[in-house]
C-alpha cells in the first residue's frame, strides 16, 4: 500500500530543495512533534549514496536511525530512495503558481495503520514548510536591513554645509540631511573639492537657503533630487 502527502510552501525551488537536502536544516525541521527531535544528519545525494537521521525523543527515552539509498536523484525535480527495511520513497518538487508543491509518496508498514503513518508523514512535511517559509522570511529582511546598513553615510565636501528637511513627523525642522556630494556631484567640476564626512558642529548649523554651487547633476535613478540647496562658507 502507498501513502501520499503534501505540501505547497511559499518560497523559490532552490530554498525548498537546499532546505530539504542540507543537515543543518534538516536538523531544524524533521520532526512530528516537539517532543522529538533530529540530533544528527547525513546527506551524499547522488544515486547509490546514503542519507542517516538521528530521530529522538527529548526526554532520551527512545530514540531511532532514519537511513537509506538515493535510487534516483533529478536536481530540483526528483528524488527516490529506497529505507532499510526495503520500503520505498519518491518525493516530487514541482513550481506552480502558489510557490513550490511537494508530494511525497512512500510504502507503508504494517506495524501501524495507514491513517497513523500519514498523519505523521504529514506532520513532518508541515513542518518543514513553517521552517523553509521562516528562513525566506528571516532571508529577505537581513537583506533589506544589510542594504540600509551599506548605504553610504551622508558626507559633505570642503566649502558646503548641511541643508534641512522637513521631518516627517508634523513637518518640524528637527532632522537634517546631508547630499552625498561625492557621489552625486560631477567628477568635472573641481569647485567643491573632496568629499569628507559632516562633523556634528556642521549638520546642525543649518543655513537659509542660499546661492547654488555649480549646477548639481539630476540625481542617479528614479529618485528625485533633494529640495535643498548647498552654500559657500
Amino acid at each position: 500500500m502507498k501513502i501520499t502527502v503534501q505540501t505547497v510552501i511559499n518560497a523559490s525551488l532552490d530554498s525548498v530543495w537546499r532546505a530539504w537536502n542540507n543537515p543543518d536544516d534538516i536538523k531544524q525541521w524533521n520532526n512530528a512533534s516537539e517532543d522529538w527531535h533530529t540530533t544528527r544528519s547525513t546527506v551524499d545525494l547522488r544515486e547509490g549514496g546514503k542519507f542517516s537521521s538521528r530521530m529522538e525523543a527529548r526526554d532520551g527515552s527512545a530514540g531511532f536511525d532514519f537511513e537509506g539509498t538515493y535510487t534516483r536523484v533529478v536536481p530540483q525535480r526528483l528524488i527516490e530512495y529506497r529505507m532499510e527495511d526495503g520500503r520505498e520513497v519518491e518525493v516530487q518538487f514541482s513550481e506552480i503558481a502558489e510557490g513550490v508543491l511537494v508530494r511525497e509518496t512512500f510504502d507503508a508498514e504494517t506495524e501501524n495503520d495507514p491513517e497513523t503513518q500519514r498523519e505523521g508523514w504529514q506532520a513532518i512535511l508541515d513542518n518543514f514548510t513553517r521552517h523553509v517559509e521562516k528562513v525566506q522570511v528571516s532571508g529577505k529582511k537581513e537583506r533589506r536591513e544589510g542594504g540600509k546598513a551599506s548605504r553610504r553615510r551622508a558626507v559633505i565636501p570642503s566649502g558646503a554645509r548641511a541643508c534641512p528637511e522637513q521631518s516627517r513627523r508634523g513637518g518640524s525642522l528637527n532632522e537634517t540631511s546631508v547630499l552625498d556630494l561625492r557621489a552625486d556631484v560631477s567628477p568635472a567640476d573641481p569647485s567643491l573639492g573632496s568629499g569628507r564626512r559632516a562633523s556634528s558642529r556642521e549638520t546642525a548649523n543649518i543655513l537659509p537657503v542660499l546661492p547654488v554651487l555649480p549646477v548639481l547633476p539630476a540625481y542617479r535613478g528614479s529618485r528625485a533630487m533633494p529640495a535643498c540647496r548647498i552654500a559657500e562658507s
